[in-house]
């Protein structure tokens, strides 16, 4: 994929940033445990080098995602040990989806080892995810 091109699957896009190396996964609509097992196969092409990844939850809603779903990704998510060491960031503005981001970075404290934070805002998490990458010379 071309920098800045999107990758698009009904219900999330994938743009690289390849003068920054990160992946930005914009979600959009009701997500359902679905979308979730397709993005783990729609990040495949990006997992040699491993970037750093921003999943923007600021256009969907979480609303029938259940504690089970957030396990099952956790389990999922665990078993890409290839991707433990990068930096994930978390956006989600709404108070239900920004709940169950923190609830999946609680569950996920033990069994995925990476540096993860939750953000309200698309800004404050690209800084973060900048501010570990510098552009490519």
């Amino acid at each position: 994929l071309a920098d800045g091109q999107p990758y698009n699957v009904a219900t999330f896009t994938i743009t690289f940033n390849d003068e920054k190396n990160y992946v930005h996964v914009q979600f959009f609509n009701a997500l359902t445990i679905e979308t979730a097992n397709s993005f783990f196969k729609a990040l495949a092409p990006f997992h040699d080098p491993e970037p750093d990844s921003i999943l923007d939850f600021s256009e969907a809603s979480l609303g029938s995602f259940t504690t089970e779903n957030l396990k099952e990704i956790v389990s999922n998510r665990a078993k890409l040990t290839d991707r433990h060491h990068i930096k994930v960031a978390l956006v989600a503005p709404k108070d239900l989806e920004f709940g169950f981001m923190r609830m999946y970075h609680s569950l996920a404290s033990e069994e995925v080892p990476q540096d993860r934070k939750t953000f309200r805002s698309t800004t404050e998490a690209v800084a973060w995810i900048e501010e570990s990458n510098p552009p490519k010379r």
